[in-house]
């Protein structure tokens, strides 16, 4: 008989960035825990508010399953006597165990033959099950930073208050800091009743509905979307898309409204990224613009109540960001006293890691790693100059009061300041897009400066960080390594830039020489294994095979758009039954090879070749292998393939008629090195030995 089983958890209000994982980890933890208990279910409802962790389950078994268990004894040479009675050993075993000795019997095990008996174990009731799982998942839950306000210092994101446990209609009884489970739950902090009892699901979600709140957060959401698209509709404005800024609100609100303000015309003359990260950061507000996309002088707020007829809460909103703004234009006004440049040595005094020294000495490298990328991408003198400008200024605006308020603004403040004071596109948009991307969906820059600038920027801070031995592991990367790398490769990805990486990484570790604590070969060792997992990742994102990548993931970690090219011709020709055969000829030759490697002699002789299969064999290999270099040389990795495809009859026919390991020393030499040649000019490509053929590929082998 299945159960309906809800918990929520009430506290003070949890930080909205903190709420999607804190409820992932509940419902997953739940389950798990009632499956390693016999309990299996399917997967929970969760939701949240600011003040409440919810989930739902709608299929809980009644109690646990009767099952048995083999209780093992002494082993059967010391429980039974020749004639086959029970020794001491068996008896004492029986007596401790409460079982009869009628009850026992041998019983073979991998171990070995036991004496034993078979224990029936009534299952449990889900309440007693729940009762002891509830207190661990509570307290389990991971937050990101945690508090505590009792004298045995639990902790937990923020005082608990309440705990509503409910199984069919009936309390779970368990306590966590203090508190005790019940069957009440909390209204709306101002509009709602701090005590409702409640009965069922369906009864607690209406009944929180009747005290003004939307248990659902989805719901939630669709109602703040619904009424800023009905806010557009009005005419005259859009909002500014901004998905993370509405998980904010929806997390921050339980009865969300939208509302509008405004603001004085004269903020306007602040640069628009001020204005939006004032409203965005300090007072979660969309920003409105008009049907060009430039902003408007208002804003669209989302407040914890139904409505504001009197318009004070929105008096009080227009209150609050004209104080924020004041400060943004005094900030904005006063940085511009000084020229940029100006600030460039006081980031002497701005950290950037304690062991890799100052920003002033960051931006010393970046100077000299941009000049390098410059050269590799054959940028001439003039466009070098410039980047190398902008390399010396773009961490400059950390020493601006704009930047410490904002610090979101870091990169965009020094691209601004730098157009104010007339420096060329070229170095202000490199200034301004140098972070980017700081995210998997962020933008990349818009300019080949700017993504030189980035590349610099990540080399240099991947390059520090892991060689002080900061490697990420698990979920914690508190440098944004991860970050910084997919960020590296989507630059070079997406913009189409094919250089040797490991030549940036290496002019990134010399310009570190004396800082970095990690030895050369496990320093190589460790950013070889951390930057093939980033590539690997964009990859499989791309939609290529596990296969596919590893066939070309050698090459794919230094030369990551080469690789690429690499893996579109492949998955265009991986159809073509031919290739089942390179496929597996590849596997052969390298588990041939393998072993025999450092035994096989040299000199092949083309005489030597004796087999018509294998003269056919290597009659392919002298007409192709240097056509096949030529293609792979010149990018033609489509026309390098078609090549290699004519292998797939001739390499078959000499894996069916030539015995390899002859008993002719001189032929099986000479038959190995043949074989080598076919894997070495296989491998020019790529390493075909690594993919996995299906069923279908199978059957397009020729028998």
């Amino acid at each position: 008989m299945a159960c309906e089983f809800f918990l929520e958890i009430g506290c003070e209000e949890i930080p909205a960035w903190m709420i999607r994982d804190a409820l992932a980890h509940l419902a997953g933890s739940l389950r798990k825990a009632l499956a390693d208990a016999q309990l299996p279910v399917g997967e929970p409802w969760s939701s949240a508010t600011p003040r409440r962790l919810a989930v739902l389950l709608t299929d809980l078994p009644e109690r646990q399953s009767d099952r048995t268990e083999e209780v093992l004894g002494p082993p059967a040479a010391i429980a039974a006597d020749a004639a086959g009675a029970w020794t001491k050993a068996a008896l004492g075993f029986a007596a401790k165990q409460g079982v009869a000795a009628a009850e026992l019997r041998l019983m073979d095990t991998p171990k070995g033959r036991y004496a034993g008996f078979t224990r029936g174990i009534a299952g449990r009731s889900s309440a007693d099950v729940l009762a002891e799982l509830l207190p661990d998942l509570v307290k389990g839950i991971p937050f990101p930073k945690t508090m505590y306000w009792r004298e045995d210092r639990f902790r937990f994101i923020r005082p608990i208050r309440n705990l509503l446990a409910l199984l069919d209609g009936r309390v779970v009884p368990f306590e966590v800091a203090g508190v005790a489970s019940g069957d009440s739950t909390f209204g709306h902090r101002f509009l709602g009743e701090p005590r409702i009892v409640v009965h069922h699901f369906e009864d607690y979600r209406e009944q929180l509905r009747r005290n003004r709140i939307i248990l659902d957060w989805r719901e939630r959401q669709a109602k703040i979307q619904s009424e800023l698209a009905a806010l557009e509709a009005g005419g005259g404005v859009k909002v500014a898309p901004d998905p993370a800024l509405l998980e904010v609100v929806t997390f921050l609100n339980e009865l969300p409204t939208v509302l509008t303000g405004t603001f004085d015309e004269r903020f306007l003359a602040i640069p628009q990224e001020v204005l939006v990260t004032v409203m965005r950061k300090h007072q979660k507000y969309f920003s409105l613009t008009d049907g060009k996309g430039v902003l408007l002088p208002r804003f669209a707020a989302v407040i914890n109540m139904e409505a504001d007829p009197r318009g004070l809460i929105r008096q009080g909103h227009e209150r609050v960001l004209k104080a924020r703004l004041v400060d943004a234009e005094f900030f904005w006004n006063n940085d511009r006293r000084a020229p940029l440049a100006d600030r460039v040595p006081g980031l002497a005094n701005v950290l950037f890691q304690e062991s890799l020294g100052s920003y002033l000495e960051k931006t010393g490298r970046l100077e000299q790693l941009v000049v390098s990328l410059c050269g590799w991408v054959r940028m001439n003198a003039e466009k070098t100059a410039l980047i190398a400008e902008a390399a010396r200024l773009c961490k400059a605006d950390l020493a601006t009061e704009m930047v410490k308020e904002l610090t979101e603004l870091q990169g965009v403040m020094g691209g601004l300041y730098c157009r104010q004071e007339g420096r060329p596109a070229a170095v202000w948009r490199a200034v301004y897009e140098h972070y980017r991307p700081e995210g998997t969906d962020d933008a990349l820059p818009t300019c080949l400066e700017g993504t030189i600038l980035s590349l610099a920027d990540k080399a240099d801070t991947v390059t520090g960080m892991l060689g002080l031995g900061f490697m990420p592991t698990g979920s914690r990367d508190p440098f944004g390594l991860r970050r910084q790398a997919a960020g590296i490769y989507r630059l070079i990805l997406e913009k189409g830039m094919d250089f040797d990486l490991r030549a940036l990484f290496e002019h990134a570790r010399e310009l570190l020489a004396g800082r970095l604590t990690v030895a050369e070969e496990p320093f190589w060792a460790a950013v070889r294994e951390f930057l093939e997992g980033r590539v690997r990742f964009y990859y499989q994102a791309a939609g290529f095979r596990y296969d596919e990548i590893n066939a070309v993931i050698e090459r794919a970690v230094w030369r990551p758009l080469d690789a690429l090219q690499r893996l579109e011709a492949l998955k265009e020709i991986r159809p073509v039954a031919a290739f089942a055969s390179i496929f597996t000829a590849k596997k052969r030759i390298q588990n041939i090879l393998g072993k025999l490697r450092e035994g096989i002699g040299t000199g092949f002789a083309d005489t030597e070749a004796r087999e018509p299969e294998e003269i056919q064999l290597l009659a392919v290999v002298r007409e192709l292998e240097t056509p096949i270099r030529e293609a792979i040389g010149s990018h033609d990795y489509a026309g390098a393939l078609r090549l290699i495809e004519r292998f797939a009859r001739p390499i078959d026919a000499f894996f069916d008629k030539v015995l390899v390991m002859h008993e002719d020393p001189a032929i099986r030499n000479n038959r190995l090195l043949l074989l080598g040649m076919v894997g070495d000019l296989f491998d020019a490509f790529c390493d075909f030995s690594k993919f996995v053929l299906e069923e279908r590929e199978r059957s397009l082998q020729p028998h």
